[in-house]
């Protein structure tokens, strides 16, 4: 036998491992997942699937611009771009958050294409993955509960109409 700390010794022990990985049982697959952002909208929760999102912030300081839009509560910077904040409680049917409001509590940036919005939610809850499986439709099952899919398309065509209108010409 080799002395400890040896090469002989190292090549040895990393053998041995080797070999002994063939006798370990295999690992069961994990069901096929996919990764959703929780957010909290008034009262309510909603899931958005991760890869229609750029990340979320807390307390984020917005700049209210004039506007036609009743959705639109401002400019914000966000990861160094400056882009639109869109009101999510009136998107989803909730009640509006207060015009005077100069720090959103949550902002959850969706994309779609080249298109990025920054969303106003009260909290951003976390990520979450959840099996394929556990998606019926436009629900997704959590461990405590199911709550509503949201789509950044979906989202973005409600809070920029206009974009709704060039994307049918």
């Amino acid at each position: 036998m080799s002395a400890p700390g040896s090469l002989d010794n190292t090549v040895d022990t990393l053998r041995a491992a080797f070999d002994r990985a063939f006798t370990l049982p295999e690992r069961p697959e994990r069901p096929p997942s996919s990764a959703y952002v929780c957010i909290r909208v008034a009262a309510r929760r909603f899931a958005l699937r991760a890869d229609e999102s750029l990340g979320g912030r807390a307390d984020v300081p917005v700049t209210r611009v004039p506007s036609s839009n009743p959705l639109l509560l401002g400019l914000a910077n966000l990861h160094g771009s400056v882009m639109p904040v869109c009101d999510l409680r009136q998107i989803v049917g909730e009640p509006a958050l207060s015009s005077a409001t100069e720090v959103v509590n949550g902002i959850i940036i969706v994309r779609q294409g080249k298109t990025l919005l920054a969303l106003a939610c009260d909290e951003v809850m976390g990520l979450e993955w959840v099996p394929d499986s556990e998606i019926y439709g436009e629900t997704v099952a959590l461990r405590d509960g199911a709550i509503p899919l949201l789509h950044a398309a979906a989202v973005i065509a409600r809070a920029i109409p206009e974009m709704q209108e060039k994307s049918q010409d």
